[in-house]
């Protein structure tokens, strides 16, 4: 926290300065703030005594959120400020309530209790040839970087800048003021860059460098495993001091011609705990036929980079691992995941038919490194006997790796009696499942667009690929394999909307869902969800 504080307050008492003398200038139209109240409920029942048989979520979540946005521009002394904070209230878990099977009410899974977060702080002098902010930053030419420090801007020209930033790097992971620094890790960052801006061509390059004082989760774990391939216990982690990332990016946004618009986001880590890679890479061209027809192709890749500093706060300890739990699977499973797609788009009037497909694969980022996920199994205790179900060779990726989906899609905005209509349908092939959706919904705006009124249904039909007459292997490798979902079912949901504007400046939102998932082999769960929004815009 010693770090951030001196930064919010340098950031602050710049709006103290320059507040009273904006009074007595004309400030209309120069400060700008939104604030919003949200709040959500969610609860699942099912009716059923056998613990065995009973999936439905454990806790109630339910939580409220207030959320204030300013801006100020072209303030006395050329300055801007911005600020975005957060406040969450809601439950705590508590393990004692948890053991006796009382219903508790929080969010963010098991942690709950209040968050207050501050997304962004900062005051900004702008003059002819430099731009400088002080405070805490989202850099969004560097990977929406979080910095509590100093951002420069030099105007070399017209149509470039430089940039150079530096400060406290903020906890990734962090919902909350109270984590985003551990005092005794502290973490620095600092980096620079160009930034262009032309009329059919714009982007920015950067280089960022991290230094993570804390330290990491250990690494991947060895199964220790006793005569009959049984988990006997697990060798102890070795954590050590989390190795300095550094990373470039390039973002870039093309218009060649007047019917083709491309672009492209990349991140590729240069230093790491993932060491050398490809981190992420987003890109599309999108295709303008006509007014009538556009064609979209899109790519995008993600590694993991999983920093285990951060990371190793939010998973079980190590000496309690669970095999299959989700805890443990983000910090043992480091994947990289490759998705294309096309869509492509035609209207009609007031009428848009949307058809598009997607491919999806995925493989275990340094599969060796992590017995758990790839041939061969861990050498067994002395005298075991082999386990002949493991006929995979060295490095094969036991994980299944494809997936696929493709949706049709159809809408229309107010053809008939005003009625907004929908219908679509889409075929999904995940990695371990067979699923198909359908859904319809259809919505009407009154009072001169002041109230609006949606009403939507969907379906789904869940095939899981576990057999629910067979167990799963005893042996770990095999269960990663072969021990998938065993759920064949029917998920039902109903979702009612009202909202709309019923003065200038503010606007009401109100969402219920009532969702019914009947399974094969166990009593249907039921799900009740609230969701209403009131913000004030000036």
């Amino acid at each position: 926290m010693s770090v951030k504080r001196p930064l919010a307050v340098a950031a602050l008492l710049a709006a103290v300065v320059v507040a009273p003398s904006a009074r007595a200038q004309d400030l209309k139209d120069r400060f700008n703030f939104r604030v919003s109240l949200s709040g959500m409920y969610l609860r699942e029942t099912q009716n059923d005594d056998d613990a065995t048989r009973k999936v439905a979520g454990p806790l109630s979540i339910g939580y409220g959120d207030l959320r204030i946005v300013m801006d100020g521009r072209r303030l006395p002394g050329n300055f801007d400020l911005h600020i975005d904070a957060r406040v969450r209230l809601t439950g705590s878990y508590s393990q004692t309530q948890g053991n006796s099977g009382n219903t508790q009410i929080g969010a963010r899974g098991y942690y709950g209790g209040g968050e207050y977060q501050l997304t962004e702080l900062w005051a900004r002098g702008k003059w002819k040839w430099v731009d400088l902010a002080l405070g805490r930053h989202i850099l969004a030419e560097a990977d929406a970087l979080r910095v509590d420090g100093v951002r420069l801007s030099i105007h070399v020209h017209k149509k470039w800048d430089v940039l150079l930033y530096g400060g406290g790097y903020v906890n990734p992971y962090s919902r909350s003021i109270e984590t985003d620094y551990d005092l005794g890790s502290p973490a620095f960052v600092g980096g620079g860059g160009v930034r262009y801006t032309y009329d059919k061509i714009w982007g920015a390059f950067t280089g960022n460098a991290i230094y993570l004082g804390g330290r990491d989760d250990g690494g991947a774990l060895k199964l220790n495993m006793d005569a009959t391939n049984a988990v006997t216990s697990l060798s102890e982690a070795n954590p050590q001091t989390e190795p300095l990332r550094a990373y470039v990016t390039w973002t870039n946004f093309w218009r060649p011609i007047k019917y083709l618009d491309i672009y492209h986001d990349v991140v590729v880590d240069v230093a790491g705990a993932a060491g050398v890679q490809l981190t992420r890479l987003d890109a599309f061209a999108a295709i303008h036929v006509n007014k009538n027809l556009t064609l979209r192709l899109g790519y995008d890749h993600m590694s993991a980079i999983a920093i285990e500093m951060y990371l190793s706060r939010l998973v079980r300890n190590r000496t309690e691992f669970v095999l299959g739990t989700i805890e443990n699977n983000l910090a043992l499973s480091r994947t990289a995941r490759d998705e294309g797609r096309l869509t492509i788009e035609t209207q009609f009037g007031r009428t848009t038919l949307t058809a598009e497909g997607r491919f999806r694969r995925r493989v275990i980022v340094e599969g060796t490194n992590d017995p758990q996920f790839t041939y061969p199994a861990p050498d067994p205790t002395p005298g075991a006997t082999p386990n002949p179900l493991n006929t995979g060779s060295v490095g094969t990726q036991i994980a299944p790796s494809i997936g696929w989906d493709a949706t049709l899609a159809v809408r229309n905005r107010g053809s008939l009696w005003g009625l907004r209509q929908g219908l679509w349908i889409t075929y999904l092939r995940d990695y371990r499942a067979r699923n198909l959706f359908a859904g319809v919904n259809l919505g009407r705006d009154f009072l001169r667009d002041k109230l609006f009124v949606d009403l939507s249904f969907s379906y789904a039909n869940v095939h899981e690929d576990g057999d629910i007459n067979v167990g799963c292997s005893p042996v770990p490798l095999d269960a990663l394999k072969t021990c998938f979902g065993t759920r064949h079912g029917h998920n039902y949901q109903t979702e009612l909307s009202i909202g709309g504007t019923p003065f200038k400046h503010w606007f009401m939102f109100l969402d219920y869902r009532n969702g019914v998932a009947v399974s094969d082999d166990r009593p249907a769960v039921i799900t009740h969800a609230l969701i209403g929004r009131v913000e004030a815009r000036y």
